[in-house]
């Protein structure tokens, strides 16, 4: 009689092939890895923005508090000479450049006295006092001041020019605490009582 020996299966010996149970790991990231990677860059990322932006606005807030009465003051400034030069007539206009250096537009209250002004307003700089005042005038009684403002006391400059339909002011705000904090502006308004 023949006798055949036969191994058993699960001898230790390994096997290669088809249902083996070892499996070689392939060099790499796994799918879950590479989404859990890009998950956590994310929220770095916008962990990171959240705080370039917050210190974005806390500076322009800081910013803001400091300048906050310059700027306040030239948007006042700003305001009342384009009031007044939009009110005014465009062939009555005057420009002083001396110290005090001033303008002085002429209007008409009354459409009834047109084309001829029946009131007149002026801003006047005193370079000496750093102040800008407004007044208005009757234009037959240039005595007495109907109305007087204190625009500003913290200008160190202003000047005025004009051509034929707009006038243009240039002035320098110095706060009156701190010379540090300054602001340049130059705006320009256009006439619109012209013949």
């Amino acid at each position: 009689m023949i006798k055949v020996k036969y191994k058993h299966l699960n001898s230790g010996k390994s096997r290669s092939g088809i249902g083996s149970k070892r499996h070689r790991r392939s060099r790499g990231f796994t799918l879950i890895e590479l989404t859990i990677g890009i998950i956590a860059s994310t929220l770095f990322s916008l962990a990171l923005g959240t705080v370039f932006v917050d210190a974005t606005l806390a500076w322009g807030d800081n910013f803001e508090k400091a300048y906050s009465d310059i700027n306040a003051e030239s948007t006042g400034i700003k305001n009342r000479f384009r009031t007044m030069v939009r009110k005014g007539l465009d062939d009555q206009i005057a420009i002083q450049t001396t110290n005090p250096s001033s303008l002085t537009v002429y209007m008409y209250e009354d459409a009834s006295s047109y084309p001829n002004a029946d009131i007149f307003e002026r801003l006047t700089y005193d370079s000496d006092a750093k102040t800008l005042l407004w007044e208005r005038y009757y234009a037959n009684d240039v005595s007495t001041a109907i109305e007087t403002q204190l625009v500003s006391s913290k200008m160190t400059s202003c000047t005025f020019s004009d051509n034929s339909t707009a006038v243009t002011m240039g002035f320098t705000l110095t706060d009156t605490i701190d010379s540090s904090k300054t602001a340049e502006v130059i705006t320009t308004a256009v006439m619109q009582n012209g013949h």
